[in-house]
């Protein structure tokens, strides 16, 4: 039976200041690195398919963010 997830909730002002929220996009850009890491981790996958993985991830996250190559 799988655990039930919970909803986090966050309220974020962004500040006036935009070294602020760089620093804040640093700090979330960060955390959403370790989660992947540690699902990662607990996989019993080889390295170049976990390599296959973070490479969709990154594509992805170009694609949702218009990030330059």
């Amino acid at each position: 039976m799988p655990r039930k997830k919970s909803t986090i909730q966050v309220v974020l002002h962004l500040p006036d200041n935009p070294e602020d929220i760089k620093k804040i996009q640093e700090i979330f850009d960060r955390t959403y690195c370790r989660c992947i890491a540690n699902r990662l981790e607990n996989l019993s996958l080889t390295a170049d398919e976990k390599k296959y993985i973070l490479e969709r991830i990154a594509e992805k996250f170009k694609k949702n963010n218009s990030l330059p190559d």
